[in-house]
């Protein structure tokens, strides 16, 4: 959520984390965020900053509103509608909901605060954005779900939406690497390549792992996705974690280092397809056409 605790510093802090917010961030002066995080991104009203490994904030971008209500920078016309579901960033992309349209998402470069030349207008309201996380710029994608409750799957800096699941109530990014989770109709699904609608649509079904979870019930909302943990927390307040498979984590550790014997290794060893399938993709996206050859063979 944006979480905003008492301080004697008088700036205005929002502090994105990963849990719902239950009413409007109080954006008074006398209020600043507490943090923890080795390592995290804080979206200051009039500006970007972020935490350096001292406990320093450096400053990123320097950004100062006429008029907060109606003139921020971010385009967001009502500040009251700034919390964890409209407003998203990653290590170089920050995206918000316009405030007045709720069709339409706007990104921004998190290194000097311009807006980039790509806004995505979907045909019906967004509730909920998230960027991923990966270190890989090229590969920035954006996950959201609009007001049918369907999820879906864009590249950053190329509009080609696609529709990945239905009935989804939460869903997160990993932490570290570009895999998806989501939870939709009391199952959790976990999205090990998501970047395979754009390779292979034949091996969608194969990159991914549906898993029943009553114990999660309706409208819950996942708030973490470490390792190969989830984090749900349920519509009665209760918190559950939910555990996925931790080999794609290895398998694309592996690729990103262009270990492609070991990650073949990898797959021999645990003799599981989804693993065969994500090799194939991965593969294939990085032109490693002799491995890919293996990965499909094994399928």
């Amino acid at each position: 959520m944006l979480r905003t605790l008492d301080s004697d510093d008088r700036r205005t802090v929002l502090h994105l984390q990963h849990e719902q917010l239950e009413h409007p961030a109080d954006l008074r002066p006398e209020r600043q965020c507490e943090h923890h995080h080795p390592k995290l991104e804080i979206l200051l009203l009039g500006g970007i900053y972020q935490r350096a490994d001292d406990l320093q904030l450096r400053r990123k971008v320097s950004v100062q509103p006429k008029d907060c209500r109606s003139k921020m920078y971010l385009l967001v016309n009502a500040v009251e509608f700034l919390n964890r579901k409209r407003v998203t960033m990653s290590n170089d992309i920050v995206a918000v909901i316009d405030g007045t349209n709720n069709k339409l998402i706007k990104f921004f470069e998190l290194a000097n605060g311009k807006p980039l030349n790509f806004n995505i207008d979907h045909v019906l309201d967004i509730l909920e954005i998230n960027l991923n996380q990966t270190e890989q710029t090229t590969e920035r994608k954006i996950a959201f779900i609009d007001a049918n409750r369907d999820l879906y799957l864009s590249p950053v800096h190329k509009k080609d939406v696609a529709k990945i699941s239905t009935i989804c109530d939460s869903f997160i990014w990993h932490d570290q690497f570009d895999i998806l989770a989501s939870i939709s109709d009391n199952k959790l699904i976990t999205y090990y390549y998501p970047n395979v609608v754009y390779i292979d649509k034949d091996l969608v079904e194969l990159c991914m792992q549906s898993k029943e979870a009553p114990e999660i019930g309706r409208m819950s909302q996942m708030l973490t996705f470490t390792s190969s943990q989830v984090s749900v927390r349920r519509k009665d307040g209760g918190l559950i974690t939910l555990g996925v498979s931790p080999y794609p984590r290895i398998l694309f550790d592996f690729c990103d280092k262009n270990r492609w014997e070991k990650a073949i290794k990898l797959c021999r060893f645990v003799k599981e397809p989804i693993l065969w399938a994500c090799m194939a993709a991965v593969s294939m996206k990085a032109r490693e056409l002799s491995t890919a050859e293996i990965a499909f063979a094994a399928i």
